[in-house]
């Protein structure tokens, strides 16, 4: 017998429904309550006709298997795994309130200080060594996976990284995951991502948090393109701006650590998060005595996604140690493959991109007023959502995380 999802509605003899957060592609978010402890979270149930295929449900459940590795104060947890009794997956996860980075970054009043941004991404470093030293790769970090969660009114943030759901678990066999194909956001991959690399380990999560890092400074992205296809193949064969002359008054250190985090070979990348934030509390200290706020973003149009399309490119082999830094000079085997998805993905018109995956096109929020929630996600475009006060960002393509908050359609 289907359950059927409505306030009330009491989920494995336990959960008791409260609200709607939002929907999405791949799942449904509610708050509920423990009928017997009365501790509230967030529940993410998989979308029936979803349940059927094995690979959403895999991803689905990846989530709870990064929880159950890595304990961490600043990665939400999972509490709990179930199924209903029409055969549903759901998650039980940590309740939050407050707003996402990308939201935080985008507000006209009581912008973010360098030292409190500083701090945040120190935060989110801490978070994605312990991921790294668990053999988990986040592999879809972006501004909207980072929640500043607000447990007291008066109390400051905890930063929490969110959506694990394409994670990528080092030394396993990935089935999920064929070579040439693109998992992440294409507004924050890393070159290996861009090319559809089977060879991605924790250095491609340090190239998408300084993406984020030189965004957050500088106030727009360091690629920017007209369309994804654009965009991916100048990830892929570019260098990404630079960020002495994009923004010339910001701390040498913080410069400097930026340009690290995005040399284009990963072979001379920074290797460890926990370096990143050790640099980043120094930063946040000196920062502190300038008392500089960040530049607000610019309202950027949204590059428009292509139609889906295959694309295969044969995996990219990386060193596995890093010599020294060295001026960003891509290798020959960069430029093949990089060659390879130019004529592939402009050959062919497009470029498969994880469409569901493709950064800022995620349903956020709650429904705390009559909000038209019956309207399928998958018509929605992103210009038409905005960021929420609270906390759902991304039922979207099934990898929602918890969160309560907002829809402003």
């Amino acid at each position: 017998m289907a359950l059927t999802l409505a306030p009330g509605s009491l989920v494995s003899g336990k959960y008791r429904l409260l609200r709607l957060l939002g929907v999405g592609g791949m799942a449904n978010v509610w708050s509920a309550q423990h009928a017997l402890t009365e501790k509230r979270v967030a529940i993410k149930f998989l979308l029936s006709e979803l349940a059927r295929t094995d690979e959403a449900v895999q991803r689905f459940l990846l989530e709870a298997k990064v929880s159950a590795r890595v304990s961490h104060p600043n990665i939400v947890e999972v509490f709990d795994v179930g199924q209903c009794e029409d055969g549903r997956l759901f998650l039980v996860m940590e309740l939050l309130d407050g707003s996402t980075l990308e939201a935080a970054l985008e507000r006209t009043d009581g912008r973010l200080r360098l030292s409190e941004f500083s701090r945040v991404m120190a935060d989110v470093a801490r978070a994605l060594a312990a991921a790294h030293r668990a053999g988990i790769v986040h592999r879809d970090l972006k501004p909207s996976n980072i929640f500043l969660h607000k447990p007291l009114r008066n109390a400051p943030p905890v930063t929490k990284v969110l959506d694990f759901g394409v994670s990528k678990f080092l030394g396993t066999d990935d089935k999920l995951t064929q070579a040439g194909s693109m998992l992440g956001s294409p507004l924050y991959m890393s070159p290996e991502q861009a090319i559809g690399s089977s060879a991605i380990d924790q250095r491609s999560d340090i190239f998408s948090f300084g993406a984020i890092l030189f965004e957050a400074l500088v106030s727009h992205r360091c690629y920017e393109a007209p369309n994804f296809n654009a965009l991916v193949v100048r990830i892929a064969t570019g260098a990404p701006d630079d960020i002495d002359r994009a923004a010339p008054h910001l701390p040498e250190a913080f410069r400097t650590l930026v340009k690290e985090c995005l040399i284009a070979n990963p072979t001379h990348r920074l290797l460890s998060m926990d370096v990143i934030a050790e640099r980043l509390m120094q930063i946040a200290y000196q920062a502190q005595l300038s008392d500089l706020e960040l530049p607000l973003l610019m309202d950027r149009p949204k590059p428009t996604p292509p139609s889906p399309a295959p694309l295969s490119i044969p995996p990219l082999t990386t060193a596995t140690t890093a010599p020294k830094a060295t001026p960003d000079k891509r290798p020959l085997l960069f430029g093949f493959a990089a060659l390879a998805v130019l004529l592939g993905g402009l050959g062919g018109g497009s470029l498969a991109l994880r469409e569901n995956r493709k950064g800022d096109d995620v349903f956020t929020g709650a429904a705390p007023e009559a909000t038209d929630l019956s309207t399928s996600p998958a018509t929605l475009s992103p210009a038409t959502i905005t960021p929420a006060h609270s906390h759902l960002e991304a039922a979207d393509a099934g990898h929602a995380t918890i969160v309560t908050g907002s829809i402003n359609p």
